[in-house]
């Protein structure tokens, strides 16, 4: 601002001028501080118009308008995170990935079991079932049979098996002494069959295969054979 009686030029909040010494109080200020805004004060008689009035709330404004606008809140620069939360964070993830992994691993683990059950119920099921077929379709019961015999050689020998069915069938088997495997006793293949001992039938093992017209089969118990010395 400038000296209105000498023009000399006067640093803000002047009162008095350096150069000609006249006061400049009266002089409304036309720029504002940007630390603060002063206003002329009135002397006690002057009075104050409603031009003045006017006056000074537009001045007033136009100093508001000089105000910088605060920052947005985006602009404000946040604080630098620190380590331990970024390990928190991290941490925290963890967490939420083995959380969702011990769901699915739960739920996969109730499913297999749910489905184990259902394949077990079944299979007890299906094998009640087929017992039970096979149960009402055997019509074979064994009366009588031979039973363990001790003879000579070259002594003829019978063997039978005494059953009721329908339709039935069928067939000896023979094990000799140190055979390990059973074998079709050829020809014999009657309820009742018959042969001459000899001395190779010593602890030789006999029984019969009962067959039914439903395929059913039924064995005899194993008869044992013992040639006397």
């Amino acid at each position: 601002m400038n000296c209105k009686y000498c023009g000399e030029e006067l640093e803000n909040n002047t009162f008095s001028c350096p150069a000609c010494g006249k006061k400049i109080d009266d002089e409304d200020p036309t720029e504002c501080s940007s630390d603060e805004t002063v206003f002329a004060q009135p002397d006690d008689d002057t009075v104050v118009s409603a031009d003045d009035d006017n006056s000074q709330e537009e001045k007033e404004t136009e100093c508001t308008d000089q105000l910088p606008e605060p920052a947005h809140e985006s602009a404000i620069e946040s604080p630098e995170t620190s380590e331990q939360d970024i390990i928190d964070a991290q941490a925290a993830d963890g967490n939420d990935n083995s959380s969702v992994a011990n769901k699915m691993m739960l739920s996969i683990v109730m499913l297999s079991a749910a489905l184990l059950a259902i394949i077990g119920f079944l299979f007890v099921d299906k094998l009640a079932s087929l017992k039970s077929e096979d149960s009402s379709a055997t019509t074979i019961r064994i009366i009588s049979q031979s039973e363990n015999i001790t003879i000579k050689t070259d002594t003829p020998t019978e063997f039978y098996v005494n059953a009721e069915g329908t339709n039935l069938t069928y067939q000896w088997y023979v094990k000799k002494s140190g055979d390990k495997m059973w074998h079709i006793w050829k020809n014999h293949d009657k309820s009742k069959t018959s042969s001459k001992s000899n001395k190779t039938w010593d602890g030789m093992q006999v029984y019969c295969m009962i067959t039914d017209n439903n395929r059913t089969s039924l064995p005899s118990e194993i008869i044992t054979v013992t040639i006397e010395k």
